[in-house]
């Protein structure tokens, strides 16, 4: 991937905002702390990038102390995960995500969409009544190697993933230091 556009940027960029490629990662990071959207809405918005996700690995298991408190659930409440690897149209790789959701707190049409990782999970639950929104937001520049792939990241984000007042999933995503800086 080009580190000075994406191959398939549509809409205004942070550059349209003055925000030059070495400041993107910071950007990307207070936009991703304040905004409540889902964050594919919130980039397609943004700068008219489409992410689609390309799922690498699936399970099931129990909530771990510390996604329980995130989740307002209980300690081992079951939960469903997957990574993923989105990328753009154009097939450039925009981040790692890792996400989990509840299934006692979501309907079977949802869950199977969401198993599916065929649409984005922000897409998915924001088709819920009253739409999805992420909650106790984190997000920070940085300059790690993210595990899903392998790639130099330059930005990381985590939120709750709410619907009906209630928490439904956790997002974690690390955004590729050059698809943050194609975004300027």
């Amino acid at each position: 991937m080009q580190s000075s556009a994406l191959t398939d940027l549509t809409g205004p960029s942070l550059a349209a905002l003055g925000i030059r490629p070495k400041d993107a990662a910071h950007a990307l990071a207070t936009i991703l702390q304040l905004s409540r959207r889902p964050v594919t809405l919130m980039l397609r918005d943004l700068a008219g990038v489409n992410l689609r996700p390309v799922p690498a690995r699936t399970g099931n298991r129990a909530l771990n102390a510390a996604e329980a408190h995130l989740m307002d659930a209980p300690e081992g409440t079951p939960c469903y995960w997957r990574t993923a690897r989105p990328e753009t149209a154009g097939g450039d790789l925009a981040a790692g995500v890792f996400l989990l959701w509840l299934p006692s707190r979501l309907d079977e049409g949802t869950c199977a969409d969401l198993d599916a990782g065929v649409e984005p999970a922000g897409v998915i639950l924001d088709r819920l009544p009253g739409g999805m929104r992420r909650e106790r937001r984190e997000a920070l520049a940085v300059d790690v190697l993210d595990e899903i792939t392998g790639q130099h990241a330059s930005v990381m984000s985590r939120a709750a993933l709410t619907a009906g007042g209630h928490a439904v999933g956790l997002a974690e995503e690390n955004f590729m230091a050059a698809f943050v800086k194609g975004l300027a």
